[in-house]
């Protein structure tokens, strides 16, 4: 059967695979095979197979970052989630993401971006604090007071969570175990609701994990309490 298409014989492949109960196989082929929609197809069935992974792997050679940003974030692959957001374009994720992962001198130009697209004024203090946070001191002094003055306009409610976690990662960046209570103190109490549960749990437990690091005993034993 001369000259028959490249997806003829992939499809032949795939079925011979399935008919022998080779599954992965199966999708393994689908993947390798190079076009997205070979690639999407794999995703799907690596999905059925559990493998978050390879089935995030394949949905960002199907170009779909946002699918493989989900498969990644339910794998807890931190790194991996970055290739997702930087081909997505979203910066102030991409910037968070590299604080998060302590890649700081990464994170500068793209929080600078995204404050610089910035309208809203959660957004904005957010992200002069994160620049802040990236550049370090000195050189981060005037974002850090852009910051700060944007916080008494700030809405009550979880909207504004964020931020004053940003106002607590900048705190332990430079030593200031007062920034790090304040912000997580507001952060918890603006998230002190039943359907923030989830949110209010990963504060705390960023909030131990900053006590831990900074030294301060005192506070994780009431931390580890509450």
């Amino acid at each position: 059967m001369p000259n028959l298409p490249r997806e003829y014989h992939l499809r032949r492949a795939v079925q011979s695979y399935e008919q022998c109960g080779e599954y992965r196989a199966a999708a393994e082929l689908l993947a390798a095979f190079g076009t997205p929609t070979a690639s999407a197809e794999a995703a799907r069935r690596l999905l059925i197979l559990d493998d978050l992974p390879a089935a995030g792997e394949a949905f960002l050679a199907a170009q779909q970052p946002r699918a493989a940003l989900e498969c990644f974030r339910r794998a807890g692959m931190p790194a991996r989630e970055l290739a997702c957001l930087q081909a997505l374009g979203d910066d102030l994720a991409v910037g968070t993401l590299l604080l998060d992962l302590g890649r700081v001198a990464e994170a500068v130009a793209p929080l600078q971006r995204a404050l610089a697209q910035a309208e809203d004024r959660v957004i904005q203090a957010r992200l002069h604090l994160q620049v802040a946070h990236a550049l370090g001191d000195p050189a981060g002094q005037a974002d850090y007071r852009a910051g700060l003055a944007l916080l008494p306009l700030l809405p009550h409610s979880a909207e504004s969570a964020p931020v004053w976690l940003a106002l607590a990662a900048w705190g332990e960046a430079v030593g200031r175990m007062d920034r790090v209570q304040e912000g997580y103190a507001e952060a918890l109490r603006l998230l002190d609701h039943p359907s923030t549960a989830a949110a209010h749990q990963a504060a705390l437990r960023r909030y131990r994990a900053a006590a831990e690091r900074m030294g301060n005993r005192g506070l994780v034993d009431r931390l580890g309490q509450s």
